[in-house]
């Protein structure tokens, strides 16, 4: 049975090493692609994560999204730039991150101080109890 493991082993070697060796293989561009791909979507995320508490789920979200997106845009449609698209792509990342976080907040306690108006409104100017 150990030999069967050995020689199915050698042979992926065999082949991968074929796929690499061929000029006109496209395994490298592909993998370096994807590689980028998660660059853009998940290295904001990280550095985030380790040094800026105020994150949101929904900015994080954002920010996996729009850095995804950017890689693919970039790569197929502003190609002729000569940019390498992980710049634009965490940029952007970085920065969905953050201002989609800052405005969930923001936007969540406007809506706390106009509902908290609403319920002394209604309960004549008691105030409201947590």
């Amino acid at each position: 049975m150990a030999c069967v493991s050995h020689s199915i082993d050698s042979l992926i070697a065999v082949l991968a090493n074929a796929l690499t060796d061929n000029p006109g293989s496209k395994v490298l561009a592909l993998v370096a692609y994807a590689w980028t791909g998660f660059g853009a979507a998940f290295d904001p995320l990280i550095i985030l994560s380790l040094f800026w508490k105020r994150k949101t789920l929904n900015g994080v979200i954002a920010g996996i999204i729009i850095g995804a997106v950017t890689i693919i845009l970039w790569k197929k449609i502003l190609a002729s730039t000569e940019l390498y698209e992980i710049i634009p792509g965490f940029i952007l990342s970085f920065a969905s991150i953050v201002v989609v976080s800052l405005l969930e907040k923001c936007l969540l306690r406007k809506y706390c101080k106009v509902l908290n108006r609403y319920m002394i409104c209604i309960k004549g100017n008691d105030s409201v109890k947590k």
